[in-house]
C-alpha cells in the first residue's frame, strides 16, 4: 500500500466548493515560485523586525540540533485560473491532485500535507506540502507535477526549511494508524499551525527551545508536535504545529506559556493533518 497521507485531503471539500477568488494574472507563470509578501508583520508572516530581547541560550536547547534536517516547505495557494475553471476541469484537477499526492508519498518524496481550514488569515492560502529534499530543483519538479497546479487551480511557493527529522516517520505511523482505525478519513484531526518571527535566532533548536520565556513548557507538555525554521527569503521565520484543535485553544496555550507574543508576532492557521503527528514528541523523548 503506498504511503498516502489522506489527511490532506479533506481538502477535497475545498476543491469541490467555492473557489477562493483571485483575478487571473497573465504576466505570471502558472505555478511559479513567487516572491514573499511585502506586508507588515502585523498583517502577514514573512517580515523580519528588530527587538531588544536576549538571544536564546545554547545551554537551554530543546530539542537538540541533531534532530533537525533540511526539507522544502511548499505553500499551495489559489491559482490564477481557479475561478474560471469549468466544473469538469475542476473535478479532473482535484482527482489528479490526490492521485499525484499518493504517487509522491509512495515514492517517499511527500512527507506531510494538509489543508488550511476556515478562519485562516488569508483565504488565498489553501494548504501545504513538505517535501523530503534539500534541493530546490527537485522541490520545483514535485510541486509543478501537481495537476491542480497544471490546471491553474493552485499556485505554489517553495521555501527551504529546517525541520524535525522525526517527520520522516510520520507516513509509516499514519499507515499503521489508518489500518488500526479502519479508514484514512478517520485518522485525521484539526491542529493549529503557528508561524512567527524571531529575528535574532541562529538555528531552529535555539529559538524553539528556551529562547523566550515559557516556550520550553510547551515542549515539556508535548504541546509542540512539529517545528521548523524557514530559510532563504524568510530569515528568522519559524513554524510550529500545536496540539490544539482551535485557534482559541492555541492562543490560550501561548498565554499560559508566557511566550512574548509582542516579540514573536504569531500568526495562527487552522489546519488539518494526520493524527500521527501526535507521536513525534514520544519519538523525541526516546532519543
Amino acid at each position: 500500500m503506498p504511503r498516502l497521507l489522506v489527511a490532506m485531503f479533506l481538502m477535497a471539500a475545498a476543491l469541490g466548493g467555492t473557489a477562493c477568488k483571485e483575478s487571473p494574472t497573465p504576466d505570471r507563470k502558472r505555478g511559479a515560485v513567487e516572491s514573499p509578501p511585502t506586508s507588515s508583520p502585523d498583517s502577514k508572516p514573512g517580515t523580519t523586525f528588530e527587538d531588544n530581547s536576549p538571544s536564546p541560550k545554547s545551554t537551554d536547547i530543546k530539542p537538540s540540533a541533531e534532530v533537525y534536517d533540511d526539507f522544502y516547505f511548499c505553500y499551495l495557494r489559489t491559482g490564477p485560473l481557479s475561478d474560471s475553471l469549468s466544473d469538469k476541469a475542476r473535478k479532473n484537477a482535484g482527482s489528479g491532485h490526490f492521485s499525484n499526492m499518493k504517487r509522491m508519498a509512495g515514492a517517499g518524496d511527500l512527507l506531510l500535507a494538509g489543508p488550511y481550514d476556515e478562519g485562516r488569515p488569508n483565504l488565498e492560502d489553501r494548504g501545504i506540502f513538505i517535501f523530503d529534499t534539500p534541493k530546490l530543483e527537485k522541490a520545483q519538479t514535485l510541486a509543478a507535477s501537481d495537476p491542480g497546479v497544471l490546471a491553474g487551480m493552485f499556485k505554489f511557493e517553495l521555501v527551504p526549511v529546517q525541520c524535525l527529522r522525526a517527520l520522516r516517520k510520520v507516513n509509516d505511523w499514519h499507515v499503521a494508524g489508518t489500518k488500526k482505525s479502519g479508514g484514512g478519513r478517520g485518522y485525521v484531526r484539526p491542529y493549529v499551525l503557528l508561524e512567527f518571527i524571531w529575528s535574532r535566532s541562529s538555528s531552529s533548536h535555539e529559538v524553539l527551545g528556551r529562547g523566550f520565556s515559557g516556550f520550553s513548557k510547551l515542549w515539556d507538555d508535548d504541546k509542540v508536535l512539529l517545528a521548523g525554521r524557514f530559510g532563504d527569503k524568510y530569515p528568522g521565520k519559524f513554524f510550529v504545529v500545536l496540539d490544539a484543535t482551535t485557534i482559541a485553544a492555541a492562543k490560550e496555550m501561548m498565554t499560559a506559556s508566557k511566550a512574548n507574543e509582542s516579540i514573536i508576532r504569531p500568526v495562527y492557521f487552522p489546519w488539518y493533518a494526520t493524527k500521527a503527528l501526535t507521536l513525534i514528541p514520544g519519538q523525541l523523548k526516546a532519543k
